[in-house]
């Protein structure tokens, strides 16, 4: 891992998508496709190395250069998942973030069809989440940052699993970082109704969670480029 650059592979399924039928499920096709363009508006150019794509009907997956932008990624797409009205169900997703080196990514940029340490983390572990009934997985090249970020995705499940669309509204609005006044007047509301729905969702300790993801990530790759440097010297 020392060395090589490091990429985000985001690779997640959509809950019960079987029960969409028809026109339905066109509707539910379109209001997705609209969800991953909001979350790749949330970062930098740079960091899509391959946006959002759909396979297998259900399924999707995006690569990212920037590792540490990969949590913010997964928490802003569930959060327009679940924040999506008009079908009836709550709409949600499982993802699956692997962290590692890419060994291949064809020319036409289709993230499906690369390969490497980044793509096999992720996948991996997406066929078990369903058997373990989690939402949210993070895989590193890094067992022990493994094991403490499999306690901090189960207990942001447990947070998230709870969020009426309303909240995930407003932490979705807190990740674009508008104050609670501009949440408020783009959804039509009152301030403190922004405050309630943020307490109520647990919104500071999603941005307490989102900060530390990154740091961990940022020192962890930078211990491992410093490692390089000394070998190279």
């Amino acid at each position: 891992m020392n060395g090589i650059r490091t990429f985000a592979v985001l690779t997640g399924d959509l809950e019960g998508s079987s029960r969409f039928k028809g026109k339905l499920r066109d509707e539910l096709l379109s209001r997705i496709k609209d969800c991953f363009r909001t979350v790749e508006k949330l970062l930098p150019p740079e960091t899509v190395v391959s946006g959002f794509e759909i396979y297998r009907g259900d399924s999707f997956q995006c690569v990212l250069a920037c590792a540490e932008d990969s949590l913010l990624a997964a928490i802003a797409l569930r959060c327009c998942l679940i924040a999506e009205e008009g079908f009836g169900d709550r709409l949600d997703a499982r993802v699956s973030i692997g962290i590692g080196s890419i060994d291949f990514l064809p020319a036409s940029g289709r993230g499906a069809e690369g390969d490497g340490e980044a793509f096999r983390n992720s996948g991996t572990m997406i066929e078990s989440m369903k058997k373990l009934k989690s939402k949210t997985r993070i895989t590193t090249p890094w067992p022990a940052v493994d094991k403490d970020l499999e306690v901090m995705c189960a207990l942001f499940d447990a947070l998230s699993e709870r969020w009426s669309p309303e909240q995930a509204q407003a932490v979705l609005g807190r990740m674009h970082g508008w104050t609670q006044e501009t949440i408020a007047t783009r959804h039509s509301i009152s301030q403190s109704a922004v405050n309630q729905r943020l307490k109520l969702a647990g919104g500071a300790a999603v941005e307490k969670y989102l900060e530390y993801y990154r740091n961990l990530l940022k020192e962890k790759i930078s211990e491992g480029q410093d490692m390089t440097e000394e070998r190279t010297e």
